[in-house]
């Protein structure tokens, strides 16, 4: 690949390209493959495959030739000087050489290390696995160790994966499918794909970039090169897959099966889980189908409040903020709080193909040639298992959307949209994050018996029942409750567990990892910050063995993207938690500059926190939620936040109401409240803007923030 005349190819390429019939005067499967067959003959006259001979020393990227002259130099040196009777001459060289030869590997490290920090400054995980190889800790795709023949592997997998989702599915009960909601007005039908053209393709390859498979018409070297040559073509290809209603061509996924956690034995098959590689037009038609998509589903109101997951201003974040506000505001009011989490098996994978149409066709309003190419999305599509070259037989999935796909997560929130309306129907409350759904409800201390005896198993029931119903497997043996709520509440809490029925008995437990956060019945967060503390001081101490390499702006992107983000994340949380904790987190901050400045551990900050244009701790907690309120009244944030905010006039300035509480804790914490204290004390200018320009508008909120 290396060889290949980039010149020459791109000029082939074009010759090639204007070969080609228009792709909508013939079937979309068929262009797709006359075109991979095109390329992949292309390819074998520019880069031949060959056989070549691989060194197994795995050298470090940066040894190059100069280096390795150096090298052999500093050997000869050595050779020379160990020699009996060597002069004090050759022996003073030989030192020199060491020196100059330890001196330029220390040069050439720092210098591919500055262009790699460069080109992944915005990319924190391509930043971790450069810092992971230099301290050599690469992490391998563990596999099995039982067999050495990878072609069984594979066929071991591809049979795993499979007969997993069906064992799951003969386990289901006999259905007796729930009383769904009513059909979609006739005004909410939608026939044909609205065509795309070579801007918006643009747009969206700037955005999303380019993955291959190997499945694709050129490696990801030559189509990066030659996108500009192909984008026209791929223009017409797209327009076809939309007016044909067809994905054939693009629906083989290459599964790359992936250990579900490091600490997991790989010799067991269950511990992994598949991710399918697609290839990139399939990808560039799904992202395209999912624009016209949204805009459907926004214009006709159909989207679920309660799923934040691949929805725009919605993220973990925005989801914990609330489910943490309602958690404080209902131990302010004395009350307790029961939140059951479920844990689902294989949720993408079991998905049911025809009742995900059914509910495309019924409750979104798909018709025509919209649903049909909704079809041909889900139904026919196949598999192999891929480990290194070695692929397995292609087997039909049956059933499932894929993961690693475009459309697939979203293509799971419309098949599970209607578990919010049965839940609520219980009398709880239900957020969830594609798989992952929390099941509230808040109640009196003295009514325990009623809410966590009966209507907890009730809602249990309906929502297992449901589950049942949409072919989803709920694991009952890891399914956690928790009750949380102010420590007096939470002692005349006499009940420590509840029966699900059958043989199922769920105690309640005190912590529980919520989407990347502990939280803990007494609403604390110790073991968060505790837990936190550890992950970060354990990334500072492996960054300092190799702090020598790095300038001090590398160093600063590298701990910005590893160590702060994780301070950062969902810190608006952090308001009013005590002020020891609040010390942890700034001992932690505190050490991030230490490391980027060259301090020792017992120097003094001074202004090092300001020099870095750093707020410390407290600061940058009320940024967040000032920022999160921000967004929340300027329709930049999920309705849920939005609702908490309403406006009260003042005089002749426009302010937010802020909600009265029973008492000083808890209910001063809730971001229903601290948000509107902090809005509006920002300056009238901020608040009354009329710029319609929101990113002006944010600015001149951060401004006045430093202010």
């Amino acid at each position: 690949m290396k060889a290949v005349d980039k010149a020459q190819f791109n000029s082939d390429l074009l010759d090639l390209i204007s070969t080609i019939d228009s792709p909508a005067s013939a079937p979309f499967e068929n262009s797709v493959s006359s075109l991979t067959n095109l390329c992949s003959e292309l390819l074998d006259e520019h880069a031949p495959l060959q056989t070549k001979t691989v060194s197994v020393i795995d050298r470090a990227p940066w040894f190059d030739k100069e280096y390795r002259e150096y090298r052999k130099l500093r050997r000869k040196a050595e050779a020379k000087a160990a020699k009996k009777g060597a002069s004090q001459q050759d022996k003073a060289f030989y030192r020199e050489l060491c020196v100059e030869c330890t001196n330029l590997a220390t040069l050439k490290k720092k210098e591919y290390f500055k262009v790699m920090t460069e080109n992944s400054k915005n990319n924190p995980r391509t930043l971790w696995q450069l810092v992971n190889k230099n301290l050599d800790r690469k992490q391998a795709k563990p596999l099995p160790d039982y067999t050495t023949n990878l072609a069984e592997l594979s066929s071991d997998f591809n049979a795993f994966f499979t007969e997993k989702i069906e064992h799951i599915r003969s386990k289901m009960p006999e259905r007796h499918p729930m009383k769904r909601q009513e059909e979609v007005s006739n005004s909410c039908h939608w026939y044909n794909f609205e065509p795309t053209n070579i801007e918006e393709l643009k747009e969206i390859v700037d955005e999303a970039g380019i993955k291959c498979s190997p499945a694709d018409i050129l490696p990801l070297y030559l189509l990066r090169d030659n996108i500009e040559i192909l984008l026209p073509l791929m223009v017409d290809l797209v327009n076809a897959s939309l007016s044909q209603g067809s994905m054939d061509g693009v629906k083989l996924a290459d599964i790359i099966p992936l250990l579900k956690g490091d600490s997991m034995d790989p010799n067991i098959l269950k511990n992994f889980r598949p991710v399918s590689n697609l290839t990139f037009l399939g990808k560039l038609v799904e992202r395209v189908v999912l624009r016209r998509l949204n805009e459907h589903l926004s214009r006709n109101n159909l989207n679920c409040p309660e799923q934040s997951a691949y929805k725009k201003h919605h993220s973990t974040e925005t989801l914990l903020i609330r489910i943490w506000n309602d958690l404080l505001v209902a131990a302010d009011e004395k009350s307790a709080t029961v939140v059951m989490m479920l844990d689902l098996s294989a949720a993408f994978d079991t998905v049911d193909h025809n009742l995900l149409l059914n509910i495309l066709e019924k409750e979104i309003g798909l018709r025509g040639n919209v649903l049909k190419w909704f079809t041909s999305f889900l139904k026919g599509r196949s598999q192999r298992i891929r480990l290194g070259s070695t692929t397995s037989d292609e087997i039909l999935i049956k059933f499932g959307v894929p993961q690693g796909s475009v459309l697939g997560p979203v293509l799971f929130n419309l098949y599970i949209r209607s578990i919010y309306r049965h839940v609520r129907e219980c009398g709880f409350s239900i957020q969830g994050y594609a798989d992952d759904h929390q099941i509230m409800k808040t109640f009196k201390p003295q009514e325990q018996g009623l809410v966590l005896s009966t209507q907890l198993q009730s809602c249990f029931d309906v929502t297992k029942a449901w589950m049942a119903d949409f072919y989803l497997a709920m694991n009952d043996s890891k399914t956690q409750i928790i009750v949380f709520g102010s420590t007096k509440v939470l002692n005349e809490i006499s009940l420590k567990g509840v029966n699900l029925g059958g043989q199922t008995t769920v105690r309640f437990v005190t912590t529980v990892k919520n989407l990347g956060i502990q939280m803990d019945a007494g609403l604390t967060l110790d073991n968060h910050i505790m837990e936190l503390k550890r992950k970060c001081f354990h990334t500072l101490r492996n960054l300092a063995k190799i702090r020598f390499l790095l300038s001090t702006t590398q160093l600063k992107t590298i701990v910005n993207s590893l160590v702060i983000s994780c301070l950062d994340y969902c810190n608006g949380m952090f308001y009013g938690i005590s002020n020891k904790l609040i010390h942890q987190l700034q001992l932690i901050q505190n050490a991030c500059a230490k490391a980027i400045t060259g301090k020792y551990k017992h120097d003094h900050m001074n202004d090092d926190l300001e020099k870095l244009h750093w707020l410390n701790i407290r600061k940058r907690v009320l940024f967040k939620i000032g920022l999160l309120a921000y967004k929340s009244i300027n329709g930049l944030a999920p309705s849920y936040l939005q609702e908490l905010f309403t406006y009260s006039h003042h005089g002749h300035t426009l302010k937010l109401m802020i909600p009265s509480r029973s008492s000083k804790g808890f209910g001063d914490r809730s971001f229903s409240s601290i948000g509107p204290r902090f809005y509006n004390a920002l300056p009238d200018s901020v608040r009354k803007s009329d710029n319609n320009n929101n990113n002006n508008k944010l600015m001149m909120f951060i401004h006045s923030f430093k202010e």
